[in-house]
């Protein structure tokens, strides 16, 4: 904010509103600093249990039960791995030293695949997901968006009402792509 040099009152205002502009962009580095940093420390071991997963799934003779809980734990570890790239990049984008990874993306497949993935977590919860989707692409990066979506699909089923209706949707309004999660109890 520009400060008129008056040495009034206004003049005042505006450089404490310089100073607190100051220290949350100072705050917000400090932030993207430290995730950036939880994300690049955890990869290590999170790649360590994969392999040892990896492992167990090639045991001959497991039963298939195992064999199920294993894959799904695959799955899920993959899933964490892309997450923290996922945040990596966003801290490199942020940095202004990411080099984007865009492509063209079916936001609908996407999005069925991000409802797909998190159905079983919300039945556990008595939440039911549903999604109605129109066919969308855009060009983004496909992990930073899906990584968006799994937010709003958490986010659905950690706070969605009772009565709310279960679901996801991205549609196409006026060259603007809107996606939309809600959840409800069953």
């Amino acid at each position: 904010m520009r400060s008129p040099g008056t040495g009034d009152e206004l003049d005042e205002l505006a450089t404490e509103f310089n100073q607190a502009f100051a220290a949350i962009e100072r705050l917000m580095d400090a932030t993207r600093h430290v995730s950036s940093a939880i994300a690049h420390d955890m990869r290590r071991p999170i790649s360590a249990i994969r392999y040892r997963l990896e492992e167990l799934a090639r045991q001959p003779g497991l039963p298939d039960d195992i064999r199920v809980q294993l894959d799904e734990l695959l799955t899920l570890t993959d899933d964490t791995l892309a997450t923290m790239s996922a945040m990596l990049r966003l801290a490199s984008l942020e940095a202004g030293s990411f080099s984007s990874r865009f492509e063209s993306i079916d936001l609908k497949e996407l999005v069925q695949e991000a409802v797909d993935t998190y159905r079983a977590v919300a039945a556990e919860q008595g939440i039911r997901l549903a999604a109605e989707l129109e066919e969308v692409s855009l060009v983004a990066d496909r992990n930073l968006i899906f990584q968006a979506v799994q937010n709003l699909l958490e986010n659905a089923i950690k706070y969605g009402r009772e009565k709310d209706r279960g679901g996801s949707a991205a549609q196409r309004r006026r060259k603007r792509i809107c996606v939309c999660a809600i959840s409800a109890l069953a």
